[in-house]
């Protein structure tokens, strides 16, 4: 005996075995069971989503002797003709093969005669947006105004290439996309009826090979069963679809992480190889970065990523360790790459330049944020509580002063950090560039109770003004550690402008310097 496909043994054949489609079913079955059948029904949606089954059982219905609260019987003659594919009242009509006009003049004058078998002429015109628009207009009368023993089921892939003339004659169903959920459920019902084993992330992955088609998983699965191992595991579906597996995707995920250019290129090369395609491979990188992404939005995000258990575990730790810039900055590069590689000739340089960028992204980002930690610790004062009265100015300054007396001198000489300046300034560089920029045109003049005077010219005022940013001064005060080994405070000074600790303000002096403070500026001596 002939071997039959799973999605043909396993096709529905009452309402209730519909996987999916609750909304169609209902309505169908409201309709037969209350006798406001159309005459004329359009389904539309993606392959494999029980459109042609739906057609089938839609047909029996209407035909079948017994119905029983909108459900065939299956036991009745007319089912059991229809079932055996026998009915001679049941037509099935390709209209990618049977697209011109005179198959729809021919089959105008068909439908004239009286079904033979049962209530009901039912034609099956499967792909009709495959019609050329002459066939449209030939159908056009007829599917209006149709015998009364006559329904016309069409389904459709692409309903936006029929005519609105024909939309609008037609009661549509749209069939929705299959969730994994539903498809493993199945999948494991049939695999228990024929007592096979599958891992549970095998099943996940063909859920998701298939978006959404059922057609798709059953096809899947049929070529993972003849393949002779004795269970089906994710490595099997992996290799027989030609994607990587999870496994392979976090580490390759953890690589970008650590910014590590060769493990990441020798890993794609790997996977090249092994025959894995570019596209695919890119494809199934975006989703995973678009996983990380929506589990880093806390509490219910699970519930958006359709992955094992097993393999929900690790990709939450794992997106714990990307910033959320990151994800979205890596995601953006992936879809902007795999809408390049349609047109690009060159589609393994084109991806390793888009691992390579996003690499370089989350290198920038690390080291941006290594700028933005610096020597804080000793920078900060602490703060003082709302409901504190604040010290006067002259407390405040003494309480400075003995905070500094009592914190360790710097080890370091001026001589020492002018040595080794040019170092301190290409860490500045790597760390945030524009700071660079600041301090190149600064100079180590003096180091006193770890507070080291950089000095300006003076028509360099606006550089020292930039550097004496909080961000900014934070930048090389960790650079200066780093290269140093030594925490030293940074104040950045003017050839010209007088160094003024020591002096003992006055209230207008104060007054002075809180405008200047506020408003920015400088002050000017006028002599009369």
């Amino acid at each position: 005996m002939a071997y039959t496909a799973l999605y043909r043994k396993w096709r529905p054949l009452d309402f209730k075995h519909v996987v999916g489609q609750p909304h169609v079913v209902k309505t169908l079955k409201n309709a037969l069971s209350s006798g406001r059948i159309s005459h004329a029904y359009l389904f539309s949606g993606l392959r494999g989503t029980g459109k042609t089954s739906m057609a089938k059982i839609l047909a029996k219905a209407v035909n079948c002797l017994n119905l029983e609260e909108g459900e065939p019987c299956n036991r009745c003659l007319n089912c059991e003709r229809i079932n055996q594919g026998n009915s001679m009242d049941i037509l099935e009509i390709d209209a990618a093969s049977n697209r011109g006009i005179d198959e729809i003049r021919d089959l105008r004058e068909k439908i004239k005669l009286s079904p033979v078998e049962g209530r009901y002429k039912v034609y099956i015109i499967d792909e009709v947006h495959m019609l050329t628009p002459e066939a449209f207009n030939a159908l056009l009368k007829t599917l209006e105004e149709p015998p009364a023993h006559v329904i016309f089921i069409l389904a459709t892939t692409e309903p936006h290439k029929i005519p609105l003339t024909i939309l609008s004659r037609c009661q549509r169903f749209d069939f929705h996309r299959i969730s994994t959920e539903l498809i493993v459920k199945h999948l494991k019902e049939i695999l228990a009826h024929h007592n096979l084993e599958a891992q549970e992330g095998a099943l996940y992955l063909i859920a998701k090979i298939a978006s959404g088609g059922m057609r798709d998983a059953l096809s899947l699965l049929d070529q993972c069963l003849v393949s002779g191992s004795e269970s089906i595991t994710t490595e099997l579906v992996s290799s027989i679809a030609g994607i990587v597996s999870e496994e392979y995707l976090f580490d390759l995920a953890q690589s970008i992480l650590e910014a590590d250019d060769i493990k990441c290129l020798t890993m794609l090369q790997t996977a090249l190889t092994e025959g894995k395609e570019v596209k695919q491979l890119l494809a199934d990188l975006l989703s995973y970065f678009r996983n990380l992404m929506l589990l880093q939005l806390g509490k219910g995000s699970e519930e958006l990523v359709v992955v094992p258990q097993s393999v929900l575990a690790k990709l939450k730790a794992q997106s714990k360790d990307f910033s959320r810039e990151d994800l979205l900055k890596a995601i953006k590069i992936l879809a902007a790459a795999e809408n390049e590689i349609k047109w690009s000739s060159q589609s393994q340089v084109l991806l390793e330049i888009t691992l390579l960028k996003i690499i370089e992204d989350i290198r920038t980002s690390k080291n941006a944020e290594e700028g933005s930690q610096l020597s804080s610790q000793h920078l900060e004062t602490p703060k003082t509580s709302s409901n504190k009265k604040q010290l006067p100015r002259e407390d405040r300054a003494a309480s400075t002063l003995k905070s500094v007396e009592t914190e360790k001198p710097a080890s370091k000489s001026i001589e020492e950090v002018e040595a080794k300046w040019g170092q301190i300034l290409e860490a500045v560089r790597k760390a945030k560039i524009m700071c660079y920029a600041f301090f190149v045109e600064a100079k180590p003049v003096s180091l006193q109770d770890g507070v080291l005077i950089l000095q300006y010219k003076a028509d360099h005022k606006f550089h020292r003004e930039r550097s004496e940013l909080p961000e900014n001064k934070k930048v090389v005060e960790l650079a200066i550690e780093k290269i140093l080994g030594e925490k030293i405070a940074v104040k950045c000074v003017l050839e010209e402008e007088p160094d003024k600790e020591g002096f003992e303000l006055t209230p207008e002096d104060d007054v002075v310097e809180k405008a200047i403070a506020l408003f920015g500026g400088e002050v000017i001596e006028i002599e009369e």
